[in-house]
C-alpha cells in the first residue's frame, strides 16, 4: 500500500482516508466472493477485475491493481494461466485487505 498516495488523494484528511478504506474493504470483500466462485462463461469477472483495478489505484493499492490488470488481460488466455492469475489476484486482495484492516485498527 502506498499510504502517501492515499493521503494525497484525501488531501491529508484522516477521517476521509478511513472512510475510503472502509468502503474499499467492503467492495473488495464482495469482489473476492465473486472471484472465488466457479467461473462461468460471461460471468463478468473481467469487469470485476477492471473495477477492482481502478478502485485499488485510487487508494494506492498498486500491487493489487497490477494483479487485477494481469487477471483482466489473462481472462481470454488459456484456462490454466487464467486460473493462476485469479489465485494471484485473490492472494493480493487478501494481503491488501489485511493491510487496510491493520491501518484502520491503528496498527
Amino acid at each position: 500500500m502506498d499510504w502517501e498516495h492515499l493521503s494525497r488523494q484525501s488531501f491529508g484528511d484522516r477521517e476521509l482516508e478511513k472512510e475510503l478504506l472502509a468502503l474499499f474493504s467492503a467492495q473488495a470483500a464482495a469482489f473476492a466472493a465473486r472471484l472465488a466462485e466457479p467461473a462461468q462463461e460471461g460471468d463478468g469477472r473481467r469487469e470485476i477485475a477492471h473495477q477492482l483495478q481502478g478502485s485499488a489505484r485510487a487508494i494506492g493499492a498498486f500491487a493489487l491493481a497490477n494483479a487485477a490488470q494481469d487477471y483482466e488481460n489473462a481472462s481470454t488466455a488459456a484456462a490454466d494461466d487464467c486460473a493462476a492469475r485469479r489465485r494471484a489476484l485473490l492472494d493480493r486482495l487478501d494481503e491488501t485487505r489485511r493491510a487496510i484492516a491493520a491501518r484502520l485498527e491503528g496498527r
